[in-house]
């Protein structure tokens, strides 16, 4: 694979506008010949804000406001859209969960029915920053990793914990403690049971999938 540095201009151009036509990563990669890191991170550099395009069209020479570089980005199909905030993962999070989604990529509806997901989440309260974070994108592109506002956990929350399955909903719980390994077994005993119970058609022959974070 030949670096992202020793790439044309005409190879990174043909990259972006394969991007814009909706294909995918590794396709890209395949064909122009780089890997999909060398492919994302071309496209990173085609994410600036207005101010900043401007800046880089002042340099070329080009005297433009920020105005005409909204209008041409909108003309492109974009849109200023506030930023969604994913948590962040770190690179082993992301292969364990690749990992684990490749690992059941064949099963059914019939194998998911027989899933009973748990986990717990924290509702923040006064996260702050109520402006949020805005970033030009597409209607496609809005869970990228360049488009996201990533989040932390807060010391002012609620956790909940609760379950769920293609048979509907189980018990759900607010989590007055931290959580320790006492704590999470009294929680399935005194929930999850209890739901599995609701859902008797499950009750042997589910997998548990016990997310936590």
């Amino acid at each position: 694979m030949a670096p992202t540095r020793e790439m044309s201009l005409e190879t990174k151009e043909r990259i972006v506008k394969l991007l814009e036509e909706g294909n995918s990563s590794r396709m890209i990669a395949k064909d122009v010949g780089c890997s999909q890191s060398a492919v994302s991170k071309i496209w990173t550099k085609y994410k600036y804000t207005t101010k900043q395009m401007k800046h880089k069209w002042e340099e070329a020479g080009a005297n433009v406001c920020d105005r005409t570089v909204r209008n041409r980005l909108k003309e492109m199909g974009f849109q200023y859209r506030k930023a969604k905030r994913k948590p962040s993962l770190t690179p082993k999070h992301k292969r364990t969960r690749l990992q684990w989604a490749k690992e059941r990529q064949s099963w059914t509806v019939d194998d998911w029915m027989k899933v009973i997901f748990s986990d717990e989440s924290r509702i923040c309260i006064g996260q702050g920053d109520d402006a949020g974070t805005f970033v030009w994108c597409r209607s496609s592109e809005i869970y990228e990793e360049a488009c996201l506002k990533k989040t932390t956990k807060f010391p002012q929350s609620l956790m909940i914990w609760g379950c769920m399955s293609g048979k509907g909903t189980g018990e759900m719980t607010v989590v007055n403690s931290s959580i320790n390994a006492q704590v999470y077994i009294d929680i399935l005993d005194s929930f999850l049971i209890p739901s599995i119970e609701q859902m008797s058609d499950l009750l042997f022959f589910c997998f548990w999938i016990l997310q936590l974070n």
